[in-house]
C-alpha cells in the first residue's frame, strides 16, 4: 500500500512539473491541478496515518468525499454539516451529485491505475 501511494505521488508530481493539463480525459474532468485536492495529494508533508501506514491527505479525502457523496446522490446527507459545495471547490469539479460521484470514481481510478 506504502508503495503504492508513494508511485501515486511521485507521478502528479511529474505531470504538476511537466505542466500537463489533466482537465479532459474521455470528455471528463478527471483531475483539477488548481484545486486544493490536488494540492494535497501531492504535497507529502500532508501525510496522514491510516491504520499504520502513511497516506497523502488529498486521497483519503477522495475516499470519503465518494462515500459522501453517493449517499448524498441517494438523497441521503451524511452528516448535518455537509454541503455538495464544499466538494466542488475543493476538487474542482461541476455538476450535481451524481454526476459529481461518477467524476469522482473516475479521479479514484485514474489515480490508482497510475
Amino acid at each position: 500500500m506504502l508503495f503504492i501511494l508513494k508511485s501515486i505521488c511521485i507521478f502528479v508530481r511529474e505531470l504538476s512539473q511537466t505542466n500537463l493539463n489533466l482537465t479532459k480525459m474521455n470528455t471528463k474532468q478527471i483531475i483539477n491541478g488548481d484545486s486544493q485536492f490536488f494540492q494535497d495529494l501531492i504535497n507529502e508533508q500532508k501525510n496522514i496515518m491510516v491504520n499504520g501506514t502513511s497516506m497523502p491527505k488529498g486521497y483519503y479525502n477522495l475516499i470519503i468525499s465518494i462515500r459522501d457523496c453517493g449517499l448524498y446522490a441517494k438523497g441521503i446527507k451524511p452528516n448535518r454539516h455537509f454541503r455538495i459545495t464544499d466538494l466542488k471547490i475543493y476538487f474542482g469539479i461541476k455538476g450535481s451529485a451524481s454526476s459529481m460521484y461518477e467524476q469522482l470514481q473516475e479521479i479514484k481510478k485514474a489515480i490508482i491505475n497510475q
